[in-house]
């Protein structure tokens, strides 16, 4: 779907009986948890779903676990909706399940990479030696400075998680972290919430299983993204196969810039569901103006279908906009080719196109998907080309249709001068 965004949560996520409910009910979820336990080797499904909290909550069964129940979930979203994203997005762990969603980790490989992921990551620091917090209420700059100067003598704090602009998560030397977070409190913060992790994940502690991260990442192959891969460390789309396996091992020392994630999704005006235990990135989404909804139980399969159907008709109205827009920026346009051949071609026929595209997708003559947003930017670009509109001027034109749209430009101009 066009405008849907998936997203996988990370550790902390977990709890005992999570996934049972869709192993009852989905065939495709027995087979893709029946699957885990098989690839993990041993009983793996008598411990998220019955087993004790402290021993699902060590990192090397935890991440393993989260990842196989939001593939569990991301499958029966498949079978019920047959729908597939315009993007995936996870957080920390998320990330390799949602690279694995997409088909650029075959499912069993990413198992056996979040299995060794967590044991690194264990064995990294000393049990005690590393602690979490979650600061509400105190913005990021101040507690950047609060690390900055609670980091001394080779000991140190940093921000690993910027999940919105109110909560954030601090990690490193258990000292320091508890220094932070008592500074933080003085400072104005509304609470500081020490975590219950094995390790500072996300910090500087995390180097020594950086190097064992890579070699375990050389034994797997990597492919391209069915859908496109929002990294939550940088940012930005994954661009390839190629870029997997640095980035996956290299996120262990980098922060989560979950708020980064969130305020992309905020500008293309997409819709979320969340795959996988807990809701606790719905959660955070709550001050966001896009809609999120989640996939844990089968319960919520009905609340997810209303939405679905909502953002059709959203998303219908919204590139229905589009076509508007771009018709109303041609006819004002400043026509700067004086051939009268040249104009028909490239300006009056694609107009016509274009209006006949807004009359179908106004009929519910043509699905909706992306393929309308890709040809209507086509289109308006061989306009504007014929027009010998300077390019800082058209790209003036096509950032103002993303402002006023949410639909970005997917077409360089190239592919129109070359098509």
């Amino acid at each position: 779907m066009a405008n849907l965004t998936l997203w996988f949560p990370g550790q902390g996520s977990q709890y005992i009986g999570m996934g049972r409910a869709l192993y009852d009910r989905f065939a495709v979820a027995r087979h893709t948890l029946d699957e885990a336990e098989d690839t993990l080797g041993y009983a793996f499904k008598e411990l998220i779903f019955n087993g004790k909290a402290a021993e699902l909550a060590r990192t090397e069964y935890a991440q393993p676990a989260i990842l196989a129940v939001g593939m569990a979930a991301f499958r029966v979203f498949q079978q019920q909706f047959e729908l597939e994203p315009a993007l995936a997005a996870g957080h920390s762990l998320g990330e390799i399940t949602a690279l694995a969603s997409s088909g650029a980790i075959r499912y069993a490989d990413a198992l056996q990479i979040v299995r060794s992921r967590g044991q690194l990551m264990q064995q990294a620091v000393a049990a005690g030696a590393g602690a979490m917090s979650a600061i509400i209420g105190l913005e990021a700059g101040v507690i950047e400075s609060l690390c900055s100067e609670c980091s001394v003598d080779g000991r140190v704090v940093v921000i690993a998680n910027y999940n919105t602009a109110h909560q954030l998560v601090i990690s490193g030397h258990a000292e320091q972290v508890r220094k932070v977070g008592e500074a933080s409190l003085q400072l104005g913060a509304e609470s500081v919430v020490p975590l219950r992790v094995s390790a500072p994940f996300h910090s500087p502690l995390m180097e020594p299983a950086v190097n064992g991260m890579r070699q375990v990442l050389s034994q797997y192959r990597f492919h391209e993204p069915k859908w496109p891969v929002l990294s939550s460390v940088t940012g930005r789309l994954y661009t390839g196969a190629e870029a997997i396996a640095d980035a996956l091992a290299e996120q262990l020392v980098l922060p989560v810039l979950w708020h980064t994630v969130m305020a992309y999704m905020a500008a293309c005006r997409t819709t979320a569901i969340e795959m996988g235990p807990r809701n606790v990135l719905k959660n955070m989404a709550r001050d966001m103006s896009f809609a999120v909804y989640g996939l844990d139980k089968p319960e919520d399969l009905e609340p997810l279908a209303t939405g679905i159907a909502a953002e059709r008709e959203r998303y219908l109205g919204s590139v229905i906009h589009l076509v508007d827009r771009a018709l109303a920026i041609m006819i004002c346009t400043k026509n700067r080719n004086p051939s009268a051949e040249e104009y028909k071609r490239g300006v009056l026929e694609p107009y016509a196109e274009l209006t006949a595209l807004r009359s179908s997708l106004e009929e519910g003559g043509i699905p909706v998907t992306a393929l309308q947003v890709r040809h209507a930017y086509s289109l308006l670009i061989r306009m504007m080309q014929a027009k010998h509109v300077p390019s800082e001027e058209q790209e003036m034109r096509y950032e103002q249709l993303f402002l006023e749209t949410g639909h970005r430009n997917p077409v360089s101009m190239r592919e129109t001068q070359h098509a």
